[in-house]
């Protein structure tokens, strides 16, 4: 089973969150980092945002697998705020090392359209996860932690 460790490391009113996930044997098999802008409501009370926690839970999505926003949002402590979980992803700076195309609409679909959606769908694609002829992801298949259909 992976764990992802995710630490943060405040030099003034941003935040660098170091990611590393560990495989099987304890050896990291992937690090990257995000920034974030911090929040000084939340240094107060030493709470992680939620978007932090949703970064953390993205970064634990293991490759070749694909969850929902649903999924990420109840993991995040925030269920329900599916939605929330969308908006944080979509300002994602460019280029960020988080796997953000591994999540997907409760329908195993990609939500986003035109070029954003070939992007997605063709790194889904590089990370082995196929699609059905209605372009939707089988969650038996490669679904991580989403209910049952």
């Amino acid at each position: 089973m992976n764990r992802v460790i995710a630490r943060l490391h405040p030099p003034s009113d941003v935040f660098l969150l170091n990611f590393a996930i560990y495989g099987k044997m304890g050896a990291p098999i992937q690090t990257f980092s995000h920034q974030i802008m911090n929040n000084t409501e939340q240094m107060d009370n030493h709470e992680p945002s939620l978007p932090t926690r949703i970064y953390t839970v993205v970064a634990s999505i293991p490759a070749g697998k694909v969850t929902t926003y649903g999924t990420i949002a109840r993991l995040a402590g925030a269920a329900g705020a599916a939605r929330q979980v969308g908006i944080v992803l979509s300002r994602l700076p460019a280029g960020s090392k988080l796997p953000w195309f591994r999540v997907v609409n409760a329908q195993g679909k990609i939500s986003l359209t035109g070029p954003d959606y070939i992007r997605q769908k063709q790194a889904l694609l590089a990370d082995g996860v196929l699609f059905t002829p209605s372009d939707r992801i089988n969650f038996k298949i490669y679904g991580w932690l989403t209910p049952p259909s």
